[in-house]
This record gives structure tokens, C-alpha cells and sequence, in this order.
């Protein structure tokens, strides 16, 4: 190593003020702060957010971009999390996606900073170039310094950034060190002898450990330190780096932390470990481990435990596919139940999942070694004739719902299938039989009962919460919370208009081309047409619909459809609002089996195009039944603004299901493939996926469930959860908090 050329590079000021800008960004992370201090002159541009972690990710603070009059300076934090934790490990080689030939990086690292790139990028691009841009990173964040700084001087205006890291890990293979050190001649790599972070990954994992093996370089240029603190984390704490700049040039340190209280880290731990283990003779250790386990929230309501009996019928779900072992199940009783549940749960640090009805397309409703808060025993219900309401417990199944109400000529907007839990069903937005004259569920949603990430119970409403209120209505289950109660507005209804009409499958083109006449903007929003398309070991072409109107109406109305090929049966007729939503419900699956569903949302009238290729995939069923499901949407549910509530698609015609199952479990690969060709091959003619009708393998499943609404939604979940406590594959994460001055 050249020493002078180092000499030449290295200012202690700057490095001086970099580690103290790291200290900062992993301060804003631990502590969960607005903004970093800074020193006076430099405010807050941005806080980076990306995504840490390797098979579910999650979006966590990474650092912050200052400026002052003459600087601009961008800082990344070190190591600070689990999901962290996972990135560092994750050394597979992937080639560096922003600059071309410029080798390979580390995965992990990589994909953080692929997260928040563009973002990054456009933020630095509103900043001056005339003034200097220093890239500082500590420990992980010096790996992902390191990808920055040669991105962006190739890819922006920035052409000479200047880079301090202190204990960065080894980032590229040698050709990425190459073209580092080619493009970005301004680079220190601070780094103490003893500290064992900078000799990781490894400079050589030889084959067989991968096909070609995997080889990694320092970037330049090296400038080393000494201190043996007798410990590995405190020889690679970033307080401690401090220290050991701050001997080079005593004065300007002590000028920075007078003048900046708060900025400068403590260096008090910084002195060498004693080494050998401790003998505590004071019984205050165990005093505090015994109060631990006294303030232990407790569990109540019903709690099922592996072992118990009930155990096995506790755990499964409506989607027999999915085969999850939860480390205990706790039915609540009341509100209560699921407080304490949601604390204790927090207590163990055990991961939580929701359930009202178990009807979530993926299972995600239980979760292995986590615990299950299932509401489905809470089903009072309290109805005011007087207001016009109804509070409910989110324990009843859309059908329980609709027999309590409709005793007394009531109704609340339910789903079709009769098992369906109606907490997840409202969320989603709720598509019902009525949903053309009366609108979604969410529609006539008034307030939410909620127990949040502490344990706290709130109520949602127009009125308080008014943004959780929002992202309820639409945002999907588990996401913020777990609903307790729902204060609906009820309609009156009692008799009804009921049609059916069933075709042999041959007749499938002409049906659906005159169906779907039925969802536009001008038709009689008095009718929610539904329309099942089935074939395998049953046939079925089927046309149902509640007409809030009389029998002879509706057949006045349904006349173009009875033109449509040749009708085999027949059936229009008056009868109690009970026993129309009862044959609805008989032709929907009524127990559990293993299936793949997922429903895109149909934005224009099919063209014949897309109408072959439904023939063509419902004539091939790969397995014992497949079945298209068209579910007529618009009327009232297109009056609500995509922005009103988060249920975007409001100016979809209808909601399409591709459904498969099979009775052996042979038929689960074709059957789930079958269900995602058919997606990709609609894919021209419908837009988005109704949040109810999850699938794991949407890769922008943001954009799918959310629309332009995802934005807002992570702000609201970084307000009312922002731990993430409530996560699963496809939760909405807490957005990153970006500062605008």
C-alpha cells in the first residue's frame, strides 16, 4: 500500500465527521427518530428506506442524506437487525446491475441497495452538484456505500464522490474492485487490524462451494487503525472507530461535539473487555429475571396448544393445501382475549397471525411456531332500528350474518360464500350480491373496532383515525390490526327478485359476450349478475342474480341473456331474500379442499380474443374440477373514487376467479399451474387482483392489490404499526419516513 497516495486522500476532519454521520444513521434506526443531529449548518434531506432481509424482506431506515452550504452527505448505518443479520450472510454473487462489466456483488447487499436506488437516485439529483459529495458507510452500510458511490458517479452528475467506510465487509468480486477503483478515485476503506468485520466475506469460497466458486476484493484504498479492545463487537463498534480518529485531531473533535450536542457518540464503552466471566453475587440479576416473568402478559379465551385434543381441527384451514403447526391458537371470547394475546405475543417476540373465517387463498391466516388470534367465537351482534345500524362482532360467517340481520328485514352487504369470515371479507373490500345497488361492504362500513400492535384498543371511524379508517376499507386483513367489531349501516330487504339459468358448456361465447353487457355503467344497477364457468368431473355454465326489483322485471331485463344459446333451465321468481343468498351460497365450495385461486379484475368489455382463450383453458382442465368465476361489479361500487377508500379497481365491470382442485395430490402442481397460465395469458384484458383472492407468486404485488393507493397505505401502517408487527408474505410494510424542506 502506497502510504503518501493514502496521506494525500485521508482527512481526519472528514473522517471525523463521517463516523460520527454514521454513528447518526444507526441512531435514527435503533431509536426510531425523525431525523438524525446534525451539526449545525447541515439539515435532513431524505431517510433511506430499503428493503433488509432475504426470503421476506422487510423495509427498515438504512441512513440519511444531509447538506449543508458547501456538502452534501450521504450515510449508511451498519448491521442493527435480524434482517440485517440475513443480507450479511447472504454472499452469493450477483452481477453489479448499474454499471455494465463491472463483475459481480454481494447478494445481499445488492438487493438492499436495488430496494431504494431509484429513489435514492432522484432524491440526490434535486441537490447541487457544485458542492462535495462524501458517501459514508459503517460495517454493512460500507458495503452498500461502496455500490453507491460507483453508480452514481457513472450515472449522474456527482463524477467525483468522495468515500469514507469504517469496517466495511469485502463488497465485489476483483473485477468490481477494479472498476471501483477506476472510476471513484477518492475512496478511504477505515478499517481496525483487530476487527474481524473487514476480512469477511472470505476472499475465496473455491468450487465446490459454488460451480464457479466465489471471490471477493477489498476496494481501495486501505487506511489502517489499531485498537485491541479484547472484543470483537467493541473493536468494530463505530463509537469506537470515533475514538481512535478523534486522537488525530483532538481539537476539531472537541469543537464538533461542543458546538453539536447529541451528535458525537459515546465512547465510554470503548475501553479494553476484562475477559472472563462474570460472578454476579448480587441477587438483583435474579430479582429482574423473576419480575420479567411476573409482568408475562397471560393468555385467556379459549387456547388450544399442540397435543390437545382439538389441536389438528384448530390448525387447518379452508385450503387443505397448506399444512402449517402454530405454537398455540387462542380463540378469543372477547376483546379482551385478543389484547392479551397481541401483548403476550409481543412479550415472547412470537410472530402473529389473524384469523375470522380461515378462508385466506394462501393460508396465511396460521403461521408455524407463531400463535393464531382467531376471533371466530366472538358473534354478538347489536342492531339499531333507530340509527340504522348494526355492530357486529368479526367472528360471524358471512351466512350467520345474514340470518340474524334478515330476521328482522335487515341486510348488510355479505360475501357469497356462506363460510367466510367477515372480518378479512370487509377489509378487502366485501363483493357481494348486492353490490351494484348497495355497494361494497366497506361501503357501508361506519366504524372498526381494533386492538393494535401494543395491545391498545381503537376506534376507527370518519370521525377518529380517520386515515386507519381509510386503509381498513380496502387495505386487506392483518395488515394494521385485529378488528373486533364492525358498526355497519343496514338495509332494509325482504323479498327479492332471484334468477338462474343454466346452459350446457358449448354455449359458453355467446353467454358470457351478452353477460357481461350486464356490468356496464348504463345497466340496471337493481341486478349484481354472477356468472360460474366450470369443467372436470362436473360441468357447469351457470347464470345467477338478486334483482332488488320484481320477477317480472327481471325477466324483462334477462331477455337478451335467454337469447344467448339454448338455456337448458330456467328459473326467475320472487322469493325471501334468505332463501336467494341460501342457492347462491349452495353453488359456492361449502367444505375444505386443496385449490390455487386468484382474482384479476375485468376493466373493459372481453373481446372475443379474450373469450377463446377462456374456452380454451376451461375445455383443458388439468385436474378433477376447474372454474372461472365472474362476479358483476360497477353501479354503486363505481360512485366511490379509486382514492376514497383503498379498494382501488372501483371502475371494474367485474371480478374474474380462475379456481382449481384435485383430489390427489398429484393434481396440485398442474392444477396451480394451471391457474397461473390462465392469469398470465388475461393478463392484456384485465388489472390488478382483488386483495381477497391473495397469490404469492404476483411479483408486483403492490401495484396488483393496491393500485396508486400502495403509498398511502405504507404511511399508515408506519404510523400505526411501525415494527411491523403485524407481517406476512405480501403485507403492506411501513413506509420510510422522507423528509421534504
Amino acid at each position: 500500500m502506497d502510504i503518501s497516495c493514502v496521506e494525500n486522500i485521508f482527512n481526519s476532519e472528514d473522517a471525523i465527521l463521517l463516523a460520527a454521520m454514521c454513528h447518526q444513521a444507526n441512531l435514527i434506526f435503533e431509536e426510531g427518530k425523525e431525523e438524525p443531529i446534525l451539526p449545525k449548518g447541515f439539515e435532513t434531506r431524505y431517510i433511506i428506506c430499503a428493503l433488509g432481509g432475504v426470503e421476506e424482506p422487510e423495509a427498515e431506515v438504512f441512513g440519511f442524506i444531509a447538506e449543508s452550504q458547501d456538502e452534501i452527505v450521504m450515510a449508511f448505518r451498519g448491521t442493527d437487525s435480524f434482517k440485517d443479520n440475513e443480507s450479511d450472510q447472504d454472499i452469493y454473487q450477483v452481477p453489479y446491475p448499474f454499471v455494465k462489466n463491472a463483475g459481480k456483488t454481494h447478494r445481499g447487499f445488492t438487493c438492499i441497495y436495488q430496494s431504494t436506488r431509484d429513489q435514492l437516485i432522484r432524491e440526490l439529483n434535486k441537490l447541487s452538484t457544485t458542492k462535495r459529495l462524501l458517501i459514508t458507510g459503517y460495517s454493512l452500510g460500507g458495503g452498500l456505500s461502496a455500490l453507491a458511490a460507483l453508480d452514481i458517479a457513472v450515472n449522474t452528475e456527482f463524477r467525483d464522490p468522495i468515500v469514507y467506510t469504517f469496517g466495511s465487509p469485502r463488497t465485489g468480486d476483483p473485477d468490481f474492485a477494479f472498476r471501483f477503483d477506476q472510476t471513484v478515485k477518492n475512496s478511504i476503506s477505515i478499517f481496525n487490524v483487530h476487527d474481524v468485520i473487514p476480512t469477511l466475506p472470505a476472499q475465496a469460497y473455491p468450487p465446490p462451494f459454488t460451480e464457479e466458486g466465489l471471490y471477493y476484493q477489498h476496494v481501495e484504498t486501505d487506511y489502517p487503525l489499531s485498537f485491541q479492545l479484547n472484543s470483537i463487537a467493541r473493536n468494530h463498534f463505530i463509537n469506537c472507530y470515533f475514538k481512535n480518529l478523534s486522537k488525530m485531531n483532538p481539537d476539531f473533535t472537541q469543537r464538533l461535539c461542543a458546538k453539536n450536542p447529541g451528535f458525537c457518540p459515546d465512547t465510554e464503552v470503548c475501553i479494553p473487555f476484562e475477559g472472563i466471566c462474570s460472578e454476579n453475587k448480587s441477587i438483583f440479576t435474579w430479582f429482574k429475571c423473576l419480575e420479567r416473568h411476573d409482568k408475562e402478559p397471560k393468555l385467556t379465551g379459549r387456547i388450544v396448544l399442540p397435543g390437545d385434543p382439538q389441536y389438528n381441527v384448530a390448525r387447518q384451514e379452508f385450503n387443505t393445501f397448506f399444512n402449517r403447526f402454530p405454537l398455540v391458537i387462542v380463540f378469543a371470547q372477547k376483546t379482551q382475549d385478543v389484547v392479551n394475546a397481541v401483548r403476550w405475543a409481543r412479550f415472547w417476540d412470537v410472530p402473529i397471525r389473524m384469523r375470522s373465517g380461515r378462508h385466506n387463498y394462501e393460508g396465511l391466516s396460521v403461521v408455524d411456531a407463531g400463535i393464531v388470534i382467531d376471533v371466530s367465537e366472538m358473534k354478538q351482534v347489536e342492531v339499531d332500528h333507530k340509527l340504522g345500524t348494526a355492530t357486529v362482532q368479526t367472528g360471524l360467517r358471512d351466512f350467520e350474518l345474514y340470518e340474524i340481520l334478515g330476521s328482522q328485514g335487515l341486510v348488510v352487504p355479505a360475501g357469497l360464500c356462506p363460510t367466510t369470515g367477515i372480518a378479512g371479507f370487509t377489509q378487502g373490500g366485501g363483493q357481494s350480491s348486492l353490490s351494484r345497488p348497495w355497494g361494497l361492504a366497506i361501503d357501508n362500513l361506519l366504524e372498526v373496532e381494533l386492538v393494535d400492535a401494543n395491545g391498545n384498543v381503537l376506534h376507527a371511524s370518519a370521525d377518529q383515525h380517520d386515515d386507519l379508517f381509510w386503509a381498513l376499507r380496502g387495505g386487506g386483513g392483518g395488515n394494521f390490526g385485529i378488528c373486533t367489531s364492525f358498526r355497519f349501516r343496514t338495509r332494509q330487504i325482504d323479498t327479492v327478485a332471484y334468477a338462474r339459468i343454466d346452459w350446457e358448456l358449448r354455449d359458453l361465447s355467446p353467454v358470457l359476450r351478452t353477460w357481461q353487457n350486464y356490468t356496464l355503467p348504463d345497466a340496471d344497477r337493481r341486478l349484481t349478475p354472477l356468472l360460474t364457468i366450470a369443467s372436470g368431473e362436473e360441468s357447469l355454465l351457470l347464470m345467477q342474480g338478486v334483482f332488488l326489483g320484481s320477477a317480472k322485471e327481471l325477466r324483462r331485463l334477462l331477455e337478451p341473456l335467454l337469447q344467448a344459446g339454448s338455456p337448458q333451465e330456467v328459473t326467475i321468481e320472487e322469493i325471501p331474500w334468505l332463501e336467494a343468498v341460501s342457492l347462491i351460497a349452495a353453488t359456492q365450495p361449502t367444505s375444505p379442499e386443496p385449490f390455487k385461486s386468484v382474482g384479476p379484475f375485468v376493466d373493459r368489455l372481453l373481446p372475443d380474443e379474450a373469450i377463446a382463450k377462456i374456452r380454451c383453458f376451461i375445455n383443458n382442465p388439468p385436474t378433477s374440477s376447474v372454474s372461472v368465476f365472474f362476479h358483476g361489479l360497477g353501479g354503486a361500487v363505481a360512485e366511490v373514487p379509486s382514492h376514497a377508500t383503498a379498494y382501488f379497481y372501483r371502475n371494474a365491470l367485474s371480478n374474474m376467479s380462475f379456481y382449481a382442485t384435485w383430489n390427489t395430490p398429484e393434481g396440485a402442481a398442474p392444477g396451480i399451474s394451471w391457474v397461473e397460465d390462465f392469469r398470465q395469458a388475461m393478463l392484456p384484458f384485465t388489472r390488478g387482483v382483488y386483495v381477497n383472492t391473495p397469490d404469492l407468486s404476483i411479483k408486483n404485488w403492490p401495484e396488483e392489490y393496491y393500485g396508486n393507493n400502495f403509498k398511502r397505505l405504507t404511511q399508515v401502517k408506519a404510523k400505526y404499526d411501525p415494527k411491523n408487527v403485524f407481517k406476512y408474505p405480501q403485507s403492506i410494510p411501513p413506509a420510510c419516513r422522507i423528509l421534504q424542506k
